[in-house]
């Protein structure tokens, strides 16, 4: 049985990602290639009651620290606030997004918090924030101010250069008489801090080695059989489902049409979990086969902890000038 990570996982993984990408950057159904990515080192309280409110993985060790991501942004603000000045305009920071109240790992293995569940249900309370995850700015940006700090919007997806060199290579808009780097002041602070050079290894490699984890344990005979213990438990309350990734679909709980039935089944779901010891369970899957990938990619990751070292180092310069 092959599981795949349910779109509010896929917002999780973004949310998390972006513990590394935002310092450097301003990132159920069947699980796919939406794992969430590896927590902080020092992650942000969970929920109380969570039952992943203690959860860590091994590729958690390669996280970024929360001082860590503090310095990078105060160095990426510090370049783009540079560039816009240069093009004689004021940079407007945004302001840093309150703590979502949910540890890293919440909902990683469906609904998970007792409390949540017999509130929202199914629903990941993050999900109602539209503007969750995005930080607001001390005022509207300006039409001037838009185009040099993000540049060309019009870009296609597989246009967006990935590396400073790539991006240096193409021209930007122009404002006032002068071009624009083709991300814009904010793109070039982000790329400058985080991706200088191709030879570099994408942040985004620990969210994709957690995915690969994720996508070998679900055949694993372990996960089978504890799907199975918990699916037994659910119809023992009424609910017929085979995974608590897929249960609010399964059980046609989407949207808030009925919420009441979502509730319950939700709370039923959790004490469910709680009973066949599901989440340790599966987690301890997980863990197996990151593991293995560690091993598998040591040379990879050693790469991307040194150049993460030497990122630090940088950033330290930039605000020593």
């Amino acid at each position: 049985m092959r599981l795949a990570l349910r779109p509010a996982l896929r917002a999780a993984a973004l949310v998390l990602t972006a513990a590394l990408l935002a310092a450097c950057t301003d990132a159920a159904e069947p699980r796919d290639t939406s794992r969430p990515a590896p927590a902080p080192r020092t992650a942000a309280p969970a929920a109380a009651h969570s039952l992943t409110a203690k959860l860590r993985f091994p590729l958690d060790r390669y996280g970024i620290t929360d001082a860590d991501q503090r310095l990078l942004e105060r160095a990426r603000d510090r370049l783009a606030a540079d560039c816009m000045r240069r093009h004689g305009l004021t940079y407007v920071p945004s302001r840093p997004a309150k703590p979502a109240g949910v540890g890293p790992y919440t909902y990683l293995y469906g609904v998970d918090d007792p409390v949540l569940a017999a509130e929202y249900g199914y629903t990941d309370p993050r999900a109602l924030d539209p503007k969750a995850g995005v930080p607001p700015r001390e005022r509207e940006l300006t039409a001037d101010e838009e185009l040099v700090l993000h540049g060309d919007q019009d870009l296609a997806p597989a246009e967006v250069p990935r590396t400073l060199e790539a991006a240096e290579a193409m021209k930007g808009p122009r404002f006032a008489g002068r071009e624009v780097p083709v991300l814009g002041c904010y793109g070039d602070a982000v790329l400058r801090v985080n991706r200088p050079r191709a030879d570099w290894v994408d942040p985004t490699v620990l969210t994709e080695l957690a995915e690969e984890a994720a996508l070998e344990a679900n055949g694993d005979p372990r996960v089978k059989s504890l799907l199975a213990e918990w699916s037994r438990c659910m119809a023992a309350h009424g609910h017929r489902t085979k995974s608590p990734l897929t249960a609010r679909e399964e059980l046609g709980l989407v949207g808030d049409a009925r919420l009441k039935e979502a509730v319950e089944a939700a709370v039923h779901d959790v004490a469910c979990k709680k009973e066949t010891r599901l989440i340790p369970r599966w987690s301890a899957v997980d863990a197996d086969y990151q593991r293995r990938l560690i091993a598998d990619q040591r040379e990879l990751l050693d790469r991307y902890d040194k150049q993460h070292r030497e990122r630090t180092a940088r950033a330290r310069a930039v605000l020593s000038r």
